[in-house]
């Protein structure tokens, strides 16, 4: 009989991201499981996404997934879900706001067999960094700060968006 891959797909976002069981990642991912998910962007089975996971729950403890669309075509998965949660604790650089935030996140699963070989996901961290308060214009610095890149925004390109409302300055 096929695997469901529905059944298996939608674990990943319901018990490793929102319930914390990270151990799930060891019966669903290949071990040579490639994720294109940033910041966790890397080869190496389980290890990848459970470190990604560690640190939003970190950071957001009563994090919570509900999945809304799943769409399943041969062996791949695509899967829409709704992200929530309190950031209470530090999210890399970005202090603890204390501010709910919901986001909505897409995700294409590739199957081999019983297992996710490979992952690509986007989800909308503008608009859930808007919902922590964090300024239209220093969304890129923050984005890359997310996805552990370094970068310098100039003074003279900060003073240009200064005092525009819509960028919440």
């Amino acid at each position: 009989m096929p695997a469901d891959l529905t059944a298996i797909a939608v674990r990943i976002p319901l018990e490793a991201f929102a319930a914390g069981k990270v151990e799930v990642l060891d019966e669903i991912l290949a071990d040579d499981y490639v994720v294109h998910v940033l910041p966790a962007e890397g080869t190496g089975g389980a290890e990848v996404l459970a470190g990604l996971i560690g640190r939003l729950r970190s950071a957001f403890p009563d994090l919570d997934y509900v999945v809304d669309d799943v769409i399943v075509s041969g062996a791949t998965v695509a899967m829409r879900a709704t992200a929530s949660g309190t950031q209470t604790g530090q999210l890399q650089s970005l202090a603890p706001t204390g501010k709910r935030a919901k986001w909505t996140e897409m995700h294409f699963l590739r199957f081999d067999g019983e297992r996710v070989v490979e992952h690509w996901g986007v989800a909308d961290e503008f608009a859930a960094l808007q919902q922590l308060g964090i300024a239209a214009h220093a969304m890129p610095a923050v984005l890359d700060i997310l996805a552990g890149r370094e970068i310098r925004i100039p003074e003279g390109a900060l003073a240009l968006v200064d005092g525009y409302d819509a960028y919440g300055s």
